[in-house]
């Protein structure tokens, strides 16, 4: 996510309600470390009902031949209004070799309809060590699955890197992905 979510929002939080993510795409990388690789994300979130979910997403992008991005989230979402939800989570990120930085991250994410079985979504994150934009159309396959055309720009500020140097890094591309509901 961006510093969340990696698929359309889960909008029932009722307990027992899982769905499961997994999306991959080519991300631009800036400061140029490479024109532009492979990355993947995969996410699990589940209903923990009273109007709150949980998620669990990681991350893995290839900065340049020597450092890959990993980065962890646990997040909990409260449903405030329809299709609109709010979130808050504690990050992990790390690079090859290096120690990893813990960190904060809230947001904002959101879906609306806008054609049988097609919605539009919308995260918007921040943190103190990540940030993120995130837009997409999810269209429903069947009653359990979705697929998603995903626009995502994350942004890591402050990473460590092997070599002893720090600086920031920005991942921004077209993903598609899977999610599944249980």
């Amino acid at each position: 996510m961006s510093a969340s979510c990696y698929a359309a929002p889960v909008t029932d939080y009722s307990i027992g309600h899982l769905k499961f993510d997994i999306d991959t795409g080519f991300s631009s990388i800036s400061p140029s470390y490479t024109d532009s690789d492979i990355g993947y994300n995969v996410g699990l979130t589940a209903g923990l009902g009273f109007g709150f979910a949980g998620q669990y997403s990681y991350s893995n992008y290839k900065i340049d031949s020597n450092n890959n991005l990993k980065n962890h989230q646990i997040n909990l979402y409260d449903h405030i209004l329809g299709p609109i939800g709010v979130f808050v989570g504690a990050s992990q990120t790390a690079t090859s070799g290096s120690s990893s930085q813990n960190g904060i991250a809230f947001g904002v994410t959101g879906s609306v309809p806008i054609a049988p079985k097609t919605s539009a979504y919308a995260t918007l994150s921040a943190g103190n060590h990540i940030s993120g934009k995130e837009f997409g159309i999810g269209y429903e396959l069947s009653k359990n699955a979705d697929i998603n055309l995903i626009y995502r720009n994350t942004e890591y500020t402050g990473l460590k890197f092997a070599n002893g140097t720090t600086g920031d890094v920005t991942f921004k591309g077209f993903f598609s992905g899977l999610s599944y509901k249980l």
